[in-house]
């Protein structure tokens, strides 16, 4: 479901959208970004800053799909603000708290923050961390014309996401025709997913069939939680 087997990479990498599994953050990204720019992004220059195997290439490629000029920025890349500052699109993948900031950015690019990390508390004394992106959210978003929060931004997309790829692996099983899946199906209702909001670059909610709803859980829960970390620790060992 997650889109990470070779075959599903390989068919992302050759172009091949319709049949395999798309790896579910960089597709929620791309619903945001296709949301702002619409599906045909001819004319964009598009920067992906992380190059790993589970977010940075195949973001990479799903831009190109779409017809993006795209460069994709790593630890090595010399003049990376530089590098930064030509991008109409701008995804950031790479674990480190708040490491973009407004002076990278061209004026009124998009920002997809996609990391998510345990930053400093708000005040001094506070014993809780607070979860920080990679992008320095509070000054980049006067820049920007679309950034991404963090938490509350890429994360819901990437449950949208998993949720997608679910129904669509029913549908394979199943043998129900692309475009099905929103009719009813005997006396049960399939998955209805609804589009984002591009003003806080979140989820609406799901309409699900009652035995995917009994086995769905919280995405608040611990499992969740420990997800984002792994994710965020492999997005940083990688980058």
């Amino acid at each position: 479901m997650d889109g990470l087997h070779v075959v599903n990479v390989g068919k992302v990498a050759t172009g091949d959208l319709k049949t395999g599994m798309i790896s579910c953050t960089p597709a929620g990204a791309m619903v945001l970004v296709s949301r702002v720019h619409g599906d045909d992004l001819s004319g964009r220059n598009a920067v992906v800053i992380g190059r790993s195997n589970l977010f940075g290439n195949p973001m990479a490629q799903l831009l190109l799909n779409a017809n993006a000029t795209v460069t994709i920025a790593h630890s090595r890349t010399t003049d990376l603000p530089g590098i930064c500052r030509q991008a109409d699109i701008l995804v950031v993948a790479v674990g480190r708290p708040e490491m973009v900031k407004a002076s990278w950015l061209k004026p009124g690019a998009t920002v997809i923050d996609v990391g998510i990390n345990r930053g400093r508390p708000a005040k001094t004394g506070e014993g809780k961390a607070r979860l920080v992106g990679d992008v320095a959210f509070k000054e980049v978003e006067k820049i920007a014309a679309f950034i991404t929060p963090v938490p509350g931004g890429v994360g819901p997309m990437t449950i949208a996401m998993l949720m997608a790829n679910t129904l669509k692996a029913a549908q394979i099983h199943c043998g129900v025709p692309a475009g099905e899946a929103e009719k009813p199906h005997g006396n049960d209702q399939l998955l209805n997913v609804a589009s984002p909001d591009p003003s806080t670059g979140t989820a609406a909610l799901f309409s699900l069939s009652p035995v995917m709803a009994a086995s769905c859980s919280d995405p608040r829960s611990t499992a969740s939680n420990a997800g984002v970390t792994w994710a965020s620790e492999h997005l940083l060992s990688d980058w």
